[in-house]
């Protein structure tokens, strides 16, 4: 197996990053990126309907405006939806539902944009960027509010990857993400450690500065969590850990190179596809010849897989088997199988069996992107007919996606 990289560290990756520096190509390609989601998803925006907890938050800013900006849910503020939904009392609600997943396509493009840039250290930017979009999962992840959270957090992922600011304006912009992205979710606390290990890899006032702002963020989020009143009884299912490694063979390797297709395969089949999985994954990390700032970045990839992975994995303790399924959990894998792709991408760097395997993996990646690219329609509704009884103090309860839920107006008495 060959070791060597590029010449003198100029191989595709320095062009990638001369090319991701052009302020043109950063917003064309962007650009070109969220059409595509579009064209995956389009009922989203020619058809935009409430999707599950969109009715519920807007409802909320219906009724208490600027307080729901301070108001938890599910323990923890999400400061990002609250945003979305207060802009969205303002307009018809016809149009609600169309301004909130317009506003999740905005959230994608900052996403991408700043993944692009030339402060990003990671090595082939563009297909990075190619590879969300493409992620054959999406129907609970892209042009859906109430999930936005999970896209937002990529600000954070990018962010342990990029270059202390030199500018006020870079600085400003550095601020205003950790901020809006830490105070949404919990991905500032699964974060926190890693921005740690990056001011202790860089020894920089700005690192150290940036990871105390990431904490402040984390803190917060703590507060709310460990003061929410918990009025439901504990769930006591037993544990079912031998499905561990299963997941992660399903969710690193058939998910993604598969997708449904290979649920048949027996558990213990994906939990020896799972150890190798592993083994792999942890192969990249230890091979010979690499840098110092190579190896912190594998450090850190590695990191967000196992921080993101854990924390999945406890928030379905009781559920595991739910995991190996066809149901629509890809949000929960979401980051570390990002995070996966991201780090399988820097081996196209290297020569040899390396980049074959490499190659190979995303080659099937993108097969299976091809067989789940349309995603199948929301079901029809009617918002525009149902959103004319959406009046302030009147009383209405609208069926919405997915079947089950409703949007129900404050004097429906739930």
């Amino acid at each position: 197996m060959e070791q060597h990289g590029a010449k003198g560290g100029h191989g595709p990756g320095s062009k990638d990053q001369e090319l991701g520096g052009s302020l043109g190509f950063k917003f064309g390609y962007s650009l070109l990126l969220l059409i595509l989601l579009v064209l995956r998803l389009p009922d989203r925006i020619f058809h935009a309907q409430f999707y599950a907890e969109d009715g519920f938050f807007f409802e909320q800013a219906l009724r208490f405006g600027w307080r729901t900006f301070i108001t938890p849910y599910g323990g923890y503020l999400l400061t990002l939806q609250r945003l979305i939904t207060l802009t969205g009392i303002h307009i018809s609600p016809v149009y609600v539902p169309l301004w909130f997943n317009a506003l999740t396509l905005l959230v994608l493009f900052v996403v991408l944009f700043r993944l692009l840039s030339e402060r990003v250290k990671l090595n082939y930017k563009p297909l990075l960027a190619l590879l969300l979009v493409c992620y054959p999962h999406p129907e609970d992840l892209f042009l859906t509010m109430e999930n936005t959270m999970w896209v937002l957090s990529l600000v954070l992922f990018i962010l342990v990857f990029t270059d202390d600011a030199k500018t006020p304006l870079e600085m400003l912009g550095d601020v205003g993400c950790v901020l809006l992205s830490g105070l949404t979710g919990v991905f500032s606390v699964l974060f926190f450690p890693l921005f740690l290990l990056r001011a202790f890899f860089r020894k920089s006032k700005l690192s150290i500065l940036t990871a105390g702002l990431v904490g402040f963020t984390a803190a917060t989020q703590c507060y709310y969590i460990f003061t929410a009143s918990n009025a439901h009884e504990l769930d006591r299912a037993p544990l079912e850990l031998s499905y561990i490694p299963a997941i992660i063979g399903y969710r690193f390797i058939t998910h993604l190179i598969g997708g449904i297709k290979f649920l048949p395969l027996s558990v213990t089949t994906l939990s020896v596809a799972g150890v190798i999985m592993t083994c792999w994954i942890l192969t990249l990390l230890i091979f010979r010849g690499l840098e110092t700032n190579e190896r912190n970045k594998r450090i850190l990839l590695l990191g967000v897989m196992g921080i993101t992975t854990a924390a999945s994995l406890f928030r379905l303790k009781h559920s595991l088997p739910i995991l190996i399924s066809a149901e629509p959990l890809g949000r929960y894998f979401f980051l570390p199988q990002v995070a996966f792709m991201w780090l399988l991408a820097q081996e196209l760097n290297y020569a040899g069996l390396r980049r074959r395997l490499a190659v190979i993996f995303f080659t099937l990646f993108f097969i299976t992107t091809l067989n789940y690219f349309r995603v199948e329609p929301l079901k029809d509704m009617h918002w525009k007919e149902a959103s004319q009884r959406v009046k302030r103090g009147a009383y209405y309860d609208i069926l919405i996606n997915p079947e089950g839920w409703h949007f129900r107006s404050e004097n429906s008495g739930l």
